[in-house]
């Protein structure tokens, strides 16, 4: 009711919530994680950041499949954004890919 009262966003705010997941990652909890990133890619669904932060808890979680479906999704929020992080989601693709087929990734 804030926003509508007062006229200003009062949503969810993005940064401080994807370090919070980006934080469980590093902790070891991917699981928390994804459950907070899946959260924020619905409250955010053109985020590159969310589908990517996403990728990599899914990875995290040997998730491979989902993982990839993230960063399939960075990759189209990137491109609709103009977003110069294109390149980096795409070699997450690329190395996802790499070990779904049993192949090394960096």
């Amino acid at each position: 009711m804030l926003s509508k009262d007062y006229g200003f966003d009062t949503g969810v705010p993005e940064l401080p919530v994807l370090g919070a997941g980006v934080s469980l990652i590093w902790q070891g909890r991917a699981k928390e994680a994804i459950d907070i990133l899946r959260f924020m890619t619905e409250a955010y669904p053109n985020s590159p950041d969310a589908f990517e932060a996403l990728g990599v808890a899914y990875e995290e979680d040997q998730q491979l499949e989902r993982a990839k479906e993230a960063y399939e999704s960075a990759i189209r929020n990137a491109k609709k954004n103009a977003d110069r992080r294109l390149p980096m989601y795409e070699e997450y693709l690329v190395n996802i890919k790499m070990r779904m087929e049993g192949g090394e990734s960096e």
